[in-house]
């Protein structure tokens, strides 16, 4: 059983209570692969915003910039070094991997072949509940070595606007990428 953890907006734009959703994510690494799950809950007696309830078409393709849109993010950190990985996923599947060298800098796509690449677990949704989960094969960020606590965020673009939630925030402004807020262990939780 994975255990979720809370995620919050960031505390500059709006809070959880006039957004009217909590989300919920969790991580376990389990024969070799990385499980992401992603839950959006909205408040007691409301739905969801439209856009959970009329959801896309699956595609699951490789995607660039999927967090100008609603996306799920992971961020996986070497325990010993300042490389990380970035995992983008969107609600119709479609996925993106970046390396980066430290924080923000020598971003490149990670090379994945079709039979080790991302994958989309779940999807279900309507009314007040919306849950995803994708799959990376562990393949995909060995080269990172023993990964440090891990970051789990969730870029929410609705028609009031724009949220960034994660575990915690550490910047002044939205900034997923500052290894102080990667706070979830996927071994140990």
């Amino acid at each position: 059983m994975i255990k979720m953890a809370d995620l919050f907006p960031h505390p500059g734009g709006e809070t959880r209570e006039t957004i009217g959703v909590t989300i919920r994510s969790g991580a376990s690494i389990l024969g070799g692969m990385l499980e992401l799950h992603y839950e959006l809950r909205a408040n007691p007696g409301e739905s969801l915003p439209g856009v959970f309830q009329d959801l896309p078409p699956l595609r699951v393709d490789r995607k660039s910039e999927l967090w100008k849109e609603i996306c799920f993010e992971a961020f996986l950190p070497a325990r010993d070094r300042e490389s990380y990985v970035e995992f983008n996923g969107a609600m119709n599947g479609d996925w993106d991997l970046y390396h980066f060298d430290s924080y923000r800098s020598g971003m490149r796509r990670v090379p994945c072949e079709v039979d080790a690449s991302p994958r989309l677990l779940s999807r279900e949704g309507g009314g007040s509940l919306f849950r995803i989960a994708f799959s990376l094969p562990e393949s995909l960020f060995s080269g990172l070595g023993a990964l440090g606590p891990i970051g789990l965020t969730t870029v929410l673009k609705t028609e009031t606007g724009t949220t960034y939630w994660a575990l915690n925030h550490k910047g002044m402004k939205p900034d997923f990428h500052l290894r102080s807020s990667f706070l979830y262990d996927p071994i140990r939780n």
